[in-house]
């Protein structure tokens, strides 16, 4: 979901903090860590050159924004490490037959099949689903929530979390092992805005040295950000990656357009729905360091095959019990999946931090004319509605995962 106006300014102030000039020499992201380029020795022979550059020219790294930290050579990628150090040298296997198996954690659907059965086509599978934002009484700090005309309150990560805990029992029915990544309203992480007020003040120090000093409201709003845009979803990470370790981690969210007037909302026509995987890094996010490692990581591992495959169904899934077209990107940010509509590669911070296959679901516009009165309707009901939007949802992913299953090897 798109935030408020009133929030847009402050972080896009931090959004170009974030990215600096190029330099390429020990750059991190905010709450990052430099990293143990000696994770990536796992990955030694893994891949062809041919395979590994197809990676970052279709969808990791496109329009040539990996030749400045990456020198690739008849026989292996030399990546820049952002320290005083040579390069970090990924050597390339010799051919597809003599690679060396990739170590993972999770396993490919396909993997799973012998242990299915009609009944229970999920068996074997773990799935983690991860509502997205906060919701409950910090939805207005993140900028999740709102209402129309004395209309109820509507919240994003409330809404998700009723689709997350609809979908965890229909799942389970068929033989999935789930989990949530937020079980109720609420942070994961245990950091606050007032425990990451110094960092906040840290940074607006580094960016503004010959600057003003920040007003109280500025180191507010900053805290803020890093608390819920940041923190929270680095500890969602190290819940999936160390905890949880599912084979499948599915974000839920759902959409919203910016209203034309914040003071004055009102109904809007767009209504869409698309899927996002692990992609489009550009220069200048891969100019930091933990940036280029988690990416390569990700590239590395493979999991971009199985998001790919996973979010294609979904996305059919809901396209088929919603209706809903495609939404279409028109910035550098995202690349398009060829012969998929719904679903593009765009480098976020959770599917860049979940090692395993992650995809993200932005079905419905929020604020829409068409959605609006379903969610009005089902705030107001005393029970939950059998065709209601969160029900509709719900549904949707499972049909995908089931088309999904059918199509197996």
């Amino acid at each position: 979901m798109r935030k408020p106006a009133r929030l847009i300014f402050a972080f896009v102030i931090l959004l170009a903090s974030l990215w600096p000039p190029l330099t390429y020499a020990n750059h991190v992201t905010s709450l990052g860590q430099h990293p143990d380029w000696s994770t990536l020795d796992v990955f030694q022979r893994t891949l062809t050159r041919e395979e590994f550059l197809r990676r970052l020219d279709t969808l990791y790294a496109p329009r040539g924004a990996w030749t400045g930290c990456i020198t690739v050579t008849p026989e292996a990628a030399l990546i820049q490490t952002g320290t005083d150090s040579a390069p970090y040298r990924l050597v390339f296997a010799e051919s597809t037959e003599t690679a060396a198996p990739v170590p993972r954690r999770w396993r490919k659907p396909e993997e799973l099949l012998a242990e299915a059965s009609a009944e229970q086509p999920f068996t074997g599978w773990h799935i983690a689903l991860d509502p997205g934002h906060l919701g409950g009484s910090y939805g207005p700090q993140e900028g999740r929530s709102w209402s129309i005309e004395g209309g109820p309150l509507i919240q994003e990560g409330d809404l998700v979390l009723s689709v997350a805990q609809v979908l965890k029992k229909k799942l389970q029915a068929l033989g999935a092992q789930v989990s949530l990544v937020r079980d109720q309203p609420g942070p994961v992480t245990a950091e606050t805005p007032e425990s990451l007020r110094p960092r906040a003040e840290a940074w607006y120090a580094d960016q503004n040295p010959q600057g003003p000093a920040p007003t109280p409201a500025d180191l507010q709003r900053l805290s803020n950000i890093l608390f819920y845009r940041v923190s929270d979803i680095r500890a969602r990470a190290e819940l999936v990656n160390e905890q949880l370790r599912p084979d499948l981690v599915i974000c839920l969210h759902i959409n919203a357009e910016e209203f034309p007037n914040p003071a004055q909302p009102t109904l809007l026509t767009p209504n869409h729905l698309h899927a996002l995987v692990n992609g489009a890094y550009s220069a200048q996010e891969l100019s930091y360091d933990d940036v280029r490692a988690e990416m390569l990581i990700k590239l590395l591992n493979d999991s971009g095959s199985v998001e790919a495959e996973v979010a294609a169904a979904v996305a059919a899934g809901l396209a088929d019990a919603t209706g809903l077209p495609p939404f279409r990107y028109t910035g550098s940010n995202a690349v398009p999946l060829v012969g998929q509509p719904y679903v593009w590669g765009r480098n976020l911070l959770a599917n860049r931090l979940y090692s395993c296959p992650v995809v993200f679901l932005e079905p419905y516009v929020a604020n829409s004319q068409a959605v609006y009165p379903r969610l009005k309707a089902e705030a107001e009901a005393p029970e939950p509605l059998p065709d209601g939007l969160v029900e509709e949802y719900a549904q949707g992913v499972v049909e995908g995962l089931l088309m999904l299953r059918a199509s197996g090897p």
